[in-house]
């Protein structure tokens, strides 16, 4: 009976008075066989999870490993993001981060200066948008997924940074990343004029080399002696890759999984 089971309906009532009369082996064979495919639609999600998981470590692998352009950073931040949620579409958001430079650019001169279009973007994003660093639940793993950080304009400093990074790209601005122990900003690089280190976790706020070097050593007090802090303390403030900030977007999940025991 079981293997012509019909959907619901008159047929299944139908069958409920034909199995009624051997109601207790019934209900148990009924019992076993729901356990059986529930257990065998687990195994399938899970399946499907992998698969998932699979395909989109290919396309990260394809989009990490260019030679002859640079990586495209943003669309690696929303690969990573959908290795755990395959509902994120990846084009619709450069779209919508092509939408956000556009609504800045309207806004400016053909003829605008470099701190002309830094100032227009910390506007925008910050004030107008309301983008910030997320405090009162930093740990979430929401925080570092890029769609989620874009969706509810808050996020980790690397997640906000990368946001800024690609941003000031497509205005025609060389910001870069500089991974600080502990804490992740960025550095606008002009043509001419002075570099400087910007915390996009801190809605804009220009930081000073020293409080960078402060930071450093904050963080490396209780690892390295201050002498060894002071060799490799410019090292922190260097560049970092566009690998090195996609390894850390992923050293950071990781980490938040682990903190989960998932």
């Amino acid at each position: 009976l079981l293997e012509k089971l019909p959907e619901a309906g008159p047929a299944q009532r139908a069958l409920v008075f034909k199995l009624a009369p051997e109601s207790d082996q019934a209900a148990d064979i009924l019992r076993r066989e729901a356990k059986a495919l529930e257990e065998k639609a687990k195994r399938i999600r899970e399946l499907a999870v992998a698969v998932h998981a699979r395909r989109v470590q290919e396309e990260l692998k394809k989009a990490v490993q260019v030679e002859d352009k640079p990586i495209d950073l943003m669309r690696v931040a929303l690969l990573i993001a959908r290795l755990d949620n395959d509902e994120v579409n990846v084009d619709g958001y450069l779209a919508q981060i092509d939408r956000m430079a556009r609504d800045i650019e309207t806004g400016l001169p053909k003829s605008a200066s470099e701190s002309a279009r830094l100032e227009a973007l910390n506007k925008h994003l910050f004030k107008e948008l309301g983008f910030h660093g997320s405090r009162s639940n930093y740990y979430s793993r929401s925080n570092g997924y890029m769609n989620e950080t874009i969706d509810d304009r808050e996020g980790l400093p690397i997640t906000m940074s990368v946001l800024y990074i690609e941003l000031a790209r497509r205005l025609k601005l060389n910001v870069v990343g500089v991974g600080l122990p502990g804490h992740f900003v960025v550095r606008h690089e002009p043509k001419t004029g002075d570099k400087q280190l910007i915390d996009v976790f801190d809605q804009g706020r220009v930081m000073s080399d020293d409080e960078a070097l402060g930071i450093i050593r904050s963080r490396l007090r209780g690892e390295m002696k201050p002498d060894e802090i002071r060799e490799i303390a410019d090292q922190f403030l260097e560049a970092s890759t566009p690998k090195a900030i996609v390894t850390r977007m992923l050293t950071n999940l990781r980490g938040m999984a682990e903190r989960e025991r998932d």
